[in-house]
């Protein structure tokens, strides 16, 4: 587990996310700084984790080799200006507002040779997080290996070899979890519409995702041989998985996941808007 201490800018649902893995991963909490403008938001960060605290997001500099900017896309340019007025040396500065582009980031910081895009997920909190990682050719090798080293502390990560595909990850990955949770909601729902209680309809649901993807956790395991293996034919799975086809299930997914995407490159135009 790397050392170097950490600051975030911005403490938001991600951040904690990470902030918690981090914790999990055995890193001390004095190793790691927030920086936020709400007064509540400190308070809660450092009455939970024990981590330190301010309001200034230059603090950042002087507290930590590595920069995580965890704010809205529309915030990441005056963040960043922030921080290039503070000075920074061979700070690695990570962002994960979606959809800011590394061309961006150099440019508002006045130096790409240390920057990284991450585009992690909520279950980093849990030491299962997927994050996609980009960086230029430029960037350090000290920088990529270091934001490599945190996020694969709390998960697993994925080097891109064309930022093009961070939308793609959004939509695979840092939305994926949402996906999950409401197709569960849907299922508990329906289940307590046939009878059962709603403890025993989110107990059903709740062990079946989990022994589920307990199966599907070898990367080498096919998953529709896993689907076959549950479905006896003109059996009740099959009934029900006639049903999601008669739905178009792939079109759906493909159509929610499409927009996840969308959505991912108008929030960087919308940091574009920010910087003006």
């Amino acid at each position: 587990m790397m050392t170097t201490k950490v600051a975030f800018i911005g403490g938001g649902h991600m951040a904690t996310a990470i902030i918690e893995g981090l914790l999990a991963a055995d890193r001390p909490a004095s190793d790691i700084l927030v920086c936020a403008p709400s007064t509540a938001t400190r308070q809660r960060l450092s009455d939970r984790y024990q981590v330190t605290t301010s309001a200034r997001n230059g603090d950042a500099v002087a507290f930590a080799q590595v920069i995580i900017v965890a704010v809205k896309p529309q915030l990441v340019a005056q963040v960043c200006a922030e921080l290039a007025a503070v000075g920074l040396a061979d700070h690695t500065v990570i962002s994960i507002a979606a959809g800011v582009q590394h061309q961006q980031l150099g440019q508002w910081l006045g130096d790409d040779r240390h920057v990284v895009c991450a585009m992690p997920n909520l279950p980093t909190a849990m030491q299962q997080g997927m994050t996609g990682l980009y960086c230029s050719a430029a960037t350090a090798a000290a920088s990529r290996q270091l934001a490599e080293q945190l996020f694969g502390a709390i998960g697993e990560a994925i080097w891109l070899s064309d930022e093009c595909d961070m939308a793609a990850v959004v939509a695979a990955a840092g939305s994926a979890p949402a996906y999950f949770f409401r197709f569960m909601e849907a299922m508990t729902k329906a289940a307590v519409q046939q009878g059962l209680s709603e403890q025993q309809a989110a107990r059903c649901v709740r062990q079946s995702a989990i022994g589920a993807v307990a199966m599907a956790s070898e990367p080498q395991v096919d998953l529709a041989q896993l689907r076959e293996q549950v479905t006896s034919p003109n059996g009740s799975t099959a009934a029900a998985l006639d049903a999601f086809n008669a739905m178009d299930m792939d079109q759906v997914v493909a159509m929610a996941m499409a927009a996840a995407a969308a959505r991912t490159r108008q929030l960087g135009q919308g940091a574009d808007a920010g910087a003006g």
